[in-house]
């Protein structure tokens, strides 16, 4: 098969849908060409088509046109060279398929006349999710959010677009069990060999495009399962005249910065973006360093890991191993902050243990009040003071009257709701004994772990910084360090020393100020 990049794989040929290429640009009416990334991309949907390859799963940063390509451009280019066979499309929700399926089928009304099977459209069957092809063809496309209604629809080839939204989606192990039981009960069930009159029958074609969100998400679960091969070997193999057993994955990833022309499909040097016009290497840089390094490999470079590997890093407080006052990297003087910047004290109370009818609970595990306020400006989150002990639920009410009074009522208070805390009637107290003083409360909905992320991003970039007062200990500060080092998500246990009631306060002014920016910063 002669090279993509050849020249004359962009002259015009009898028909436009000769070639992937040529299609790409009839219907884009010539004003756009292929990008450069995109060529080896090209290449194995020919590949495929041909029969040589199969399973494809294709990583990319999001908005660098992969859609376009693989769902609009490649399902109608496919349709009008195979009118006879069926095709189904999916996403993570039923207007996205729909949208895509309306798409799809307004090229082929538009274009489907220029080309050699000249497909017509049913006049009384052209829904956005749902056409047929008329007669002497067949062909027919399905558009489906994921889980969505495709039983009874056999696929000669079927496309897989993005099949999980968001990342707190992607993290859950449930809809990681359903994603799976949908993959293996509804999608690989449905997929049938392409039937060519007077020719081998040719192997069904299945593809996954989408960025990765989990290590369990679609693509983790099918390379942790089933036979897979990388993109760049499979790739020198197909060019050399080989084909790829049908029942293997082709994992095609083309991350944002390249990681070196040997592991790299376009064999860009290390560093390299991978379309620079749309992102330069600054811009990654700046990207990067807003997302934090977890989630940038994860949507950016397709390598996720487990939330549980991206912990707190000593050297992100301290220039040594040692916990002591010459080494804390993460101080700044109290002179320095801006007094007028938001500031709000975010209590962690701690869960009391259910006691008998007619008991009184007394018992408490340790609490947290960090005061903190943020810096829109350079992005920081500085750490005022912390309240914590260990005292029951009486003392603890007596405290946060207390604390409220002497932060006054230029400091709002937030408070963390979490089941078997502090009943909400309290709050409701609160909010009736002091009504000059703003007061808040929520109830988390994600785990621990998802809460701390954008404390770790800041932390990593040097932006969660403690406030030193003149002739003020600083021991609270290695304390409130050795924590955040030693959390690991899961539920603390006073028994075994552990506790995760500064992380969640910390968590919980991060997560705050992140969410009410547009609050703190002018137009």
């Amino acid at each position: 098969m002669k090279s993509i990049n050849e020249p004359k794989q962009y002259k015009h040929t009898e028909y436009p849908s000769d070639s992937l290429v040529d299609w790409f640009n009839h219907i884009h009416y010539y004003t756009y060409k292929p990008l450069k990334w995109q060529i080896p991309l090209f290449q194995v949907l020919d590949y495929a088509v041909q029969g040589k390859v199969s399973r494809i799963m294709i990583s990319a940063p999001p908005q660098h046109g992969k859609t376009e390509l693989l769902v609009n451009t490649f399902i109608s280019y496919y349709m009008v060279n195979n009118p006879q066979d069926k095709v189904i499309v999916t996403a993570y929700s039923e207007s996205r398929a729909t949208k895509y399926g309306s798409r799809i089928r307004d090229i082929i009304k538009e274009f489907g006349k220029d080309t050699l099977t000249k497909p017509q459209l049913k006049q009384d069957y052209q829904r956005k999710t749902n056409f047929l092809f008329e007669h002497p063809y067949d062909g027919e496309l399905l558009a489906a959010g994921a889980h969505g209604a495709i039983m009874g629809n056999p696929a000669n080839l079927i496309l897989i677009d993005d099949p999980i939204k968001e990342i707190k989606d992607a993290r859950s192990p449930t809809l990681q069990e359903d994603l799976e039981d949908w993959y293996d009960t509804s999608i690989d069930t449905r997929l049938r060999k392409r039937y060519r009159v007077h020719k081998k029958a040719l192997p069904p074609i299945i593809i996954v495009v989408a960025q990765r969100l989990d290590v369990r998400d679609l693509q983790g679960i099918l390379l942790e399962k089933e036979p897979n091969i990388d993109g760049k070997e499979a790739m020198e193999i197909l060019r050399s005249g080989g084909s790829i057993n049908p029942n293997t994955w082709v994992n095609m990833n083309f991350p944002a910065l390249s990681e070196g022309s040997d592991v790299d499909i376009l064999c860009r040097p290390k560093d390299t973006p991978l379309w620079s016009k749309h992102k330069n290497y600054e811009d990654l840089l700046a990207d990067r360093r807003r997302r934090g390094t977890q989630r940038f490999n994860m949507i950016m470079q397709g390598h996720p890991t487990n939330e549980n590997d991206y912990q707190f890093k000593h050297e992100w407080f301290y220039n040594d191993t040692d916990y002591n006052d010459e080494n804390l990297t993460c101080t700044i003087d109290y002179n320095d902050v801006d007094l007028l910047l938001p500031t709000g004290r975010f209590w962690d109370l701690a869960a009391h243990t259910k006691k008998k009818k007619r008991q009184r609970q007394t018992k408490t595990d340790y609490y947290a009040g960090t005061l903190a306020s943020m810096d829109y400006t350079n992005d920081c989150l500085y750490i005022h003071h912390l309240e914590r002990s260990k005292r029951d639920v009486r003392e603890v009410n007596r405290i946060i009257r207390t604390v409220l009074v002497n932060d006054g009522n230029n400091v709002f208070t937030h408070i963390e709701q979490e089941p078997g805390s502090m009943p909400l009637l309290f709050i409701d107290n609160l909010q009736s004994e002091y009504p000059t003083h703003t007061i808040s409360s929520y109830s988390p909905r994600e785990d621990k772990m998802y809460r701390s992320y954008e404390l770790k991003r800041l932390a990593e970039n040097g932006c969660l910084k403690f406030v030193v007062h003149p002739h003020g200990s600083r021991e609270w500060i290695h304390t409130a360090i050795k924590e955040l080092e030693n959390f690991d998500g899961e539920d603390s246990d006073a028994n075994k020393g552990k506790h995760d009631d500064i992380v969640d306060s910390f968590s919980s002014a991060a997560n705050y100020f992140k969410l009410n920016r547009i609050l703190y910063t002018p137009y």
